[in-house]
């Protein structure tokens, strides 16, 4: 809620500035100053000013306002009073942007793009060391970061943090480190020290304590990110473009000066020429500090200058400089001076950038470092770097892992498609040794333990030992539905052998390995281990050392739960870590400062609810027992990862125990009963740090039922209901005393007949209860049965649902893995989005003669049935395609409808089945430049120099068809370099969704791929799945979805 402080009937103009002492607070205007005092904030004072003279900027130091005007002129303001201060000052101090507290009793003054230190008495120089990028960048303001650096804002180059000390610019903050846009509006810091700046864009905090340097920022690299490596103090970082190097950049400046020559037998006369240069110079210094006359000077206020841009005029200076450079030599010839002319270079800048080393063009997935020499792994061999020159180590082979030995440092183990490769160097030439017996076996990893060598392949793990000059090798065969990439990693005195979903423990006992099973995992693992030393390990939603004796790289790896997606880790020989992630990045974490980044952890009650909405005072809460469902909602800030906060709870009184961690941010209590309670709960940022427990006390009401006077009205009723009761009881009792008597005499009589009729229904009644003793049996021997049914009819369910999970297993592994296709096709993407567990549609690839094939196919149905025919249609291309002599898209089809047709005994009759699939197929000959193309219903796109071709397939599909079958036509494309292939099924298109509910269609689809085609393959399949999902919507999914891109 705001409340004007200023009378309607007061009219001030526009406040421009506020600012405080003691006992007031001041409004600046650009005719007045309005003083209100802080004790009522009442009742307004004008201050008034000199007539004509408009207000330009106030500053406090020390609890005392000094005012400047649009004539230059300063004043002190007393006892709400302006006063003129008579002082040498700066000409265009009118002109003053920003004040900053320097120390005790003094500011910096930001005037034009020039800064001053004022004490109240007197104006020094306070020069920075980029002055010229302030001059270049215009400021805009500023504030005191703390006692030692303080923050310049300007209008084109970000923000620059500066020493009070030295003048040098500790931190620049732009575009390039991060920050969204370069023009700032303003500043301001908050209790934990952090930095928040306002552009164009909204606002960020900038936290400089934080121990996180960005390095991608340098110009000069090209690529995603794939490895790191901290050499001789310089940082390699490779890509899939090659290896690259940061280097420093100096700029000179060479300017030609004049120097003087002593005449030897005119010495007397140099001294004299000394003197008057001296003199020359001195009443150069004493003229500059003379202020400037106001009679010509233009009166702009300070709002205009506010809003408008500084226009800088170098001109005049210049010109001066040219003028005292004369001067000075009028003085030397006069004085007969040898003067020479001489060139000198100046350094003016010093910046960095990354540059390539040439005749490297592979995937540099890891880097090792062997002595004075780097070893790279691509995926067309492992290259050695010296003195950034390239040689090619091993060529032709698909490197996965380097392993450094720790007990023989002159051996090195490479992890290949075709087994494993010891390396070793002798007089700086390097030789290779296969391991025999794992020819042709992929490996993914190695690992040494003493003399043993360890290798893991595909659900599989290989004990190596060595043994008078052989290699005695043991299989270890893992258990897995699916594929799995076998790693390994010691902890304590125990090996471990890891992959995606689970680890094994080997006993060096029994020579076996076992499952963990005390091990539980709540999320797919991952690994890293480009370093012999270290294995990084990703589990239940942390980053850790798998091996956690080094206490202080297990100290920083909870720094790299900041980040979203982790790509690779490194660690150099200070303890830095080096962190690639998700979004193509490269940072550092310092191993310095690391200890001293502990920002404070505060949790606040933000608000309490019903379920109706109903908000509670945070101060009293007190409701009824009908409002007996509450939802707490709690913020703890943490800007370096917001959703990285953890929180957990207990309630005095309800839940004695602290809650699990959890991320969720409301406390949902739907049922609370009566009592008074205490709700604790705590927060633990994702440094695992944890904040002092917050409390908050509310009530739950009895019902009114359960209330004293409730409770007393109920007793008296009672009681006065007995009495009455018992009343009557008794006048009751009388009247049936009388009738009893009479009736005794009546009925003693039939007492004998009475008992020999009660002893027969005796009699009958337990032959009913034997009765009904029987039919309880057979009901309850039918709810047995019953539930036995039901048992029975999960159980197959569970299975079902097993079966079908498994089959999804299966059919993600017979279809191309990742590698393969990363091998055969350097940029492509491929977006699968099954509409059930499994899917109808399936895409298959392979390489044949130096060509690639590449089809994406839509079977009949989807889910299980879609799923056998996709596993048909994979088997039959292999067999086609492995068998078959001639590569030709049209024959690959027709082909492959015969083995259809005759799988499925397809004739054609009426009422037959007419399953079959629809396809489009694609050869890629890139030597040649020719791409076939056949299709099944499905089309092709492909979009060069921005115009998008579709192609469309013949109209039948592979299996029977009513019509007369045909031929399919086979058809030929020219390609070139940077065109973009797309091939699909029909459920992107055919999706439901929007605001009216329709299908996406091709048009739209069409119009989407020539939108997307330029950018990167993997931001081409973000956009498209984002892109679906948002069309989709809260429809549900109706059709499986594929899209394959590729680019030439």
């Amino acid at each position: 809620i705001y409340k004007s402080l200023k009378p309607d009937t007061l009219k001030i103009g526009f406040v421009g500035k506020i600012n405080a002492d003691d006992e007031f607070v001041y409004f600046l205007t650009e005719e007045f100053i309005v003083s209100l005092s802080l004790a009522k904030l009442s009742n307004p004072y004008i201050i008034k000013t000199e007539p004509a003279s408009f207000l330009s900027y106030f500053f406090n130091i020390d609890n005392k306002i000094y005012v400047i005007n649009q004539d230059d002129r300063l004043y002190l303001l007393n006892n709400l009073l302006l006063l003129p201060l008579y002082i040498k000052k700066p000409a265009n101090i009118s002109q003053t942007i920003c004040a900053i507290k320097y120390s005790e009793g003094k500011v910096i003054l930001g005037i034009g793009n020039k800064l001053y230190l004022f004490d109240g008495e007197n104006f020094y120089d306070f020069p920075i060391k980029d002055q010229k990028y302030l001059n270049a960048c215009v400021l805009t303001g500023g504030i005191s970061l703390n006692d030692t650096s303080f923050v310049l804002t300007t209008v084109i180059g970000g923000a620059m943090v500066i020493s009070k000390n030295t003048g040098k610019t500790l931190y620049t903050i732009n575009y390039q480190s991060g920050l969204p846009d370069d023009e700032i509006f303003s500043a301001a810091k908050d209790i934990d020290g952090g930095l928040w700046l306002s552009h164009s864009l909204g606002i960020s905090r900038v936290d400089l304590s934080i121990p996180i340097t960005k390095f991608s920022s340098y110009q000069g690299i090209s690529g995603n990110l794939m490895s790191v490596i901290n050499f001789n103090n310089t940082i390699y970082v490779g890509t899939n473009n090659g290896l690259f190097y940061l280097t420093e950049i100096k700029n000179y400046e060479t300017k030609e000066i004049d120097i003087k020559v002593k005449v030897p037998e005119q010495s007397d006369v140099n001294n004299q020429n000394k003197q008057i240069v001296q003199k020359s110079l001195s009443e150069e210094k004493q003229a500059e500090e003379q202020p400037v006359t106001n009679e010509k000077r233009k009166k702009v206020s300070f709002f205009a200058r506010l809003f408008k841009k500084t226009e800088i005029n170098e001109s005049a200076p210049e010109t001066k400089i040219k003028e005292e450079i004369e001067q000075k030599q009028n003085i030397i010839e006069k004085e007969k001076l040898l003067v020479k002319k001489t060139k000198i270079s100046a350094l003016q800048s010093i910046s960095y950038q990354f540059k390539k080393i040439e005749g490297l063009n592979d995937k540099c997935k890891q880097i090792v470092q062997y002595n004075n020499k780097l070893l790279i792994a691509g995926n067309n061999g492992l290259y050695e770097c010296y003195n950034n020159k390239i040689n090619t180590v091993i060529k032709d082979i698909y490197i996965n892992h380097i392993f450094s030995s720790e007990y023989n440092k002159n051996r090195i183990y490479i992890a290949t498609n075709k087994g494993i490769v010891v390396l070793t160097n002798s007089s700086d030439k390097w030789q290779t040794e296969w391991i025999k017996d794992l020819d042709n076996i992929a490996i993914f990893s190695v690992y040494e333990d003493k003399n043993i060598i360890w290798a893991g392949g595909e659900n599989v793990a290989y004990k190596i030992s060595f043994n008078k000059e052989m290699y005695n090798i043991k299989k270890f065969v893992i258990d897995s539905y699916i594929p799995e990439k076998i790693y390994f990693g010691k902890k304590d005195t125990d090996l471990y052998l890891l992959h995606s979903s689970d680890r094994y423990i080997y006993n060096e006992t029994s020579d076996t390995i076992v499952k963990d099973n005390n091990y539980e995992i709540k999320e797919d693992l991952k690994f890293f281990n480009f370093q012999s030393k270290y294995f990084f390990i990703h589990e239940n939603n942390k980053w850790v050392i798998f091996d956690n004796k080094n206490d202080e790289i297990s100290a920083m790896t909870s720094f790299i739960n900041m980040f979203r997606e982790v790509n690779y880790i490194y660690v150099d020989k200070n303890k830095n870590l080096w962190i690639i992630d998700g979004t193509n990045d490269l940072y550092k974490i310092s191993s310095k400062n690391y200890k001293e980044y502990n920002p404070e952890i505060s949790l606040y009650f933000k608000q309490i609810i019903n379920p109706d909405g109903i908000k509670f005072n945070l101060k009293e809460i007190n409701t009824g027992y009908k409002n007996n469902a509450l939802k707490f909602i709690i913020l703890s800030p943490f800007y370096a990862k917001p959703d990285g906060v953890e929180y957990q709870y207990y309630i005095e009184g309800l839940i004695d125990k602290w809650s699990n961690w959890s991320n969720n941010t409301i406390i949902d209590l739907p049922y609370i009963p009566y009592g008074h309670y205490k709700l604790f709960v705590r927060a633990r940022n994702i440094l695992g740090k944890i904040s002092e427990p917050q409390s908050i006390s509310f009530k739950i009401n009895k019902p009114f039922w359960l209330q004293w006077w409730f409770i007393s009205i109920e007793v008296i009723l009672i009681f006065l209901l007995i009495v009455i009761i018992i009343r009557m009881r008794e006048a009751k009792l009388r009247r049936d005393k009388e009738i009893l008597e009479q009736k005794v005499k009546e009925r003693t009589q039939t007492i004998e007949e009475q008992k020999e009729e009660i002893e027969a229904q005796r009699d009958a009644l337990a032959i009913q209860n034997e009765e009904i003793l029987q039919q309880k049996e057979e009901i309850e021997a039918q709810r047995d049965e019953i539930e036995a049914q039901r048992d029975r009819i999960v159980k197959q369910n569970e299975e079902i649902k097993a079966s079908i999970y498994y089959a999804q297993r299966i059919q993600s592994a017979v279809m191309p893995s990742k590698e393969l296709l990363d091998k055969w096709l350097k940029e492509y993407f491929i977006l699968f989005k099954p509409r059930d567990i499994v899917s109808g549609d399936f895409y298959w690839a392979t390489q044949k003669d130096g060509k690639i094939i590449v089809a994406a196919a839509d079977c009949t149905g989807h889910g299980v049935p879609g799923a056998f025919m996709s596993m048909l249609g994979i088997s039959f291309l292999n067999e086609i395609v492995g068998n078959g002599d001639i590569i030709q898209a049209n024959i690959i089809l027709e082909e492959l409808r015969t083995y259809i047709k005759s799988t499925l005994f397809q004739t054609g009759k009426e009422n037959e089945q007419k399953d079959g699939m629809d396809m489009s197929l694609c050869i890629f000959d890139f030597k040649n430049n020719i791409l076939q193309f056949a299709g099944a219903y499905n089309p092709v796109y492909y979009i060069t120099e921005g115009e998008l071709t579709e192609i469309k397939g013949d109209k039948m599909p592979i299996g029977i068809y009513v019509a007369d079958e045909k031929s399919f036509e086979n058809k030929e494309i020219k390609i070139k370099k940077n065109d973009v292939i797309y091939i699909c099924s029909d459920g992107y298109e055919d999706q439901f969704g929007g605001t009216e509910g329709r299908k996406f269609m091709a048009k739209s689809f069409k119009k989407l791929l020539l939108e997307i085609h330029k950018k990167p393959m993997e931001d081409q399949k973000e956009i498209l799945n984002s892109r679906f999902e948002e069309w989709k919507g809260s429809y549900p999914q109706i059709d499986d979805v594929l899209v394959i891109g590729i680019r030439v």
